[in-house]
């Protein structure tokens, strides 16, 4: 009995022992699940926080690219109605005063919020696919908000063609992060819709500029009057438009492509002196025109029946004894008495390079002349363009007619050419060229005998691709000819000078218009 007591004793000591150990092990397994658990819980919280702030700004970035789209498109909207008050003959024209330089805009209605700033720079070249190196390089604008953009210090007419627009999505600043992350920017070009044709349609004044002529009414066969300088203030009845066509328009009448009315002559060839009237401009090709061809060979002067036969001996006249305080224009045959002159802003009729005349792009109505047709003179001028509507360069005058070579085609330049005119139409003996003054003598041009001189030999610049340096004349010291209004002959005509080049519209010469549809494109993500 006492063994068995021994033996159950041991047994239960056993017992006791097994228990102790196994309980030890499932409390470190408990600890080392807690230790794994916290780990885990520690990564992942650290990945939690590591992905917010990226979240923060992937949101922040999908917020401020749609707010820099707006302010491309708030850009685009001020730009397309940047429109000003109609032009004398009623069309509508852009106002650069209102094109925009900056803009800033909430895209979500509180000050706090996502927001966008867009600057424009403004170029005469395309500067699609440019860098930020070529654009400030050639940004030739200044700009300021309320004044728009200056394209040329030298010349405020010349218009930009493009503008190249950034734009900037700025949103809330992210905690831990700089102001500008997540902030995007987006850049396009504008292409305006530009034509920089001269828009015909100025005053018509008799010999002393006293008065202007004006239409009694816009309508068929009304007569012209005669309205005090002071007074020429409706532009509907008093500005005229002299055509390729050698037509004397009403521009009112003319717009948008409407044939319009013409100054009119008498119906029949040899009727006597009468009051000129307002009669449907003809076709083109009509024979029945005769009447309504005027020439300007210091005169009006009218043209046969037969259009071919040259000048007739009707003039558009204030008659012998003219009476400004109520009297009409006439249509004078034989003596033209008193004639009338045209403000540039009439236009230049056919003259261009075709009829071997030079016309000068500011001064649209005025072209090239050896003054008073003196050969030796000590200055030319810019003077109103010699017409001639019956014949190519019939009735020109020899002092209208200035030969030069244009580049070929697919070249921008010609270079080392002289610039020619033959006195009374005599060749060789009548050959001249004209001059550039030398360095440190003045500015006025000049003829001399052609002899290879440097003097004699000048730059045609074309079209370069870009407008500011196109379509010039460059002398042997790099200068341009221009027609200087500021120092003008007794008449009132510019004297033509070299000046440097600056790109200004009284420095170009025989000039296209230049037109560009309106585009809007080149959309880039830049971080420039």
């Amino acid at each position: 009995m006492i063994r068995l007591a021994n033996h159950f004793t041991a047994l239960r000591d056993r017992t006791r022992t097994s228990g102790t150990t196994e309980s030890g092990v499932a409390m470190l397994t408990a600890i080392f699940f807690m230790v794994v658990v916290a780990g885990l819980s520690v990564v992942l919280l650290s990945v939690t926080l590591s992905q917010s702030a990226p979240g923060l700004t992937a949101q922040k970035s999908t917020k401020t690219i749609y707010s820099a789209q707006a302010g491309l498109q708030a850009a685009l909207g001020v730009m397309r109605t940047a429109s000003g008050t109609p032009a004398a003959g009623g069309e509508v024209l852009g106002d650069t005063a209102k094109l925009p330089c900056t803009l800033t805009g909430s895209v979500d209605g509180t000050a706090s919020g996502t927001s966008y700033t867009v600057a424009v720079q403004y170029f005469t070249t395309d500067p699609t696919g440019k860098g930020k190196t070529w654009r400030d390089s050639n940004d030739g604008s200044s700009c300021v908000n309320g004044a728009g953009p200056v394209m040329n210090a030298g010349d405020s007419s010349i218009r930009p063609r493009f503008a190249f627009i950034r734009s900037t999505g700025v949103g809330v600043t992210l905690p831990g992060q700089s102001a500008t992350t997540g902030n995007r920017s987006l850049s396009a070009v504008y292409k305006f819709k530009v034509n920089n044709a001269n828009v015909a349609g100025g005053l018509m004044y008799n010999v002393s500029r006293s008065h202007c002529l004006q239409a009694v009414s816009a309508t068929v066969g009304s007569v012209i009057r005669y309205q005090p300088a002071a007074s020429c203030n409706t532009p509907e009845k008093e500005l005229w438009i002299y055509s390729k066509e050698y037509r004397l328009q009403l521009a009112s009448s003319a717009l948008n492509g409407a044939p319009g009315l013409c100054i009119t002559g008498p119906a029949l060839d040899g009727e006597d002196s009468q009051n000129a009237t307002l009669q449907p401009c003809a076709a083109a090709n009509d024979p029945s025109r005769w009447n309504q061809l005027w020439s300007w060979t210091n005169s009006w002067q009218g043209q046969k029946a037969n259009i071919t036969g040259g000048l007739s001996n009707y003039c558009l006249s204030a008659g012998p004894s003219p009476d400004y305080s109520s009297g009409r224009v006439k249509v004078q045959r034989g003596s033209c008495g008193d004639r009338f002159d045209a403000s540039p802003q009439v236009g230049a009729g056919a003259a261009s390079k075709s009829t071997n005349q030079v016309v000068n792009y500011k001064e649209f109505g005025r072209c090239l002349d050896v003054t008073n047709g003196q050969i030796g003179y000590a200055y030319m001028i810019s003077y109103p363009c010699k017409q001639a509507a019956g014949a190519a360069n019939q009735s020109i005058n020899w002092n209208h007619k200035w030969f030069y070579t244009e580049p070929p085609s697919g070249q921008a330049t010609l270079a080392n050419q002289e610039i020619r005119v033959y006195v009374d139409n005599s060749d060789p003996g009548g050959k001249y060229c004209f001059q550039s003054p030398p360095s440190g003598a003045g500015a006025d041009t000049t003829f001399e005998r052609c002899n290879n001189s440097p003097r004699q030999k000048w730059e045609r610049v074309y079209n370069t691709g870009n407008y500011l340096s196109s379509y010039v004349f460059i002398d042997y010291l790099g200068r341009c000819l221009v027609a200087d209004s500021t120092s003008t002959h007794p008449g009132g005509y510019s004297k033509i000078r070299v000046a440097a080049c600056n790109g200004s519209l009284e420095q170009k010469w025989n000039a296209p218009p230049v037109y560009v549809d309106s585009d809007f494109g080149g959309f880039r993500e830049v971080s420039e």
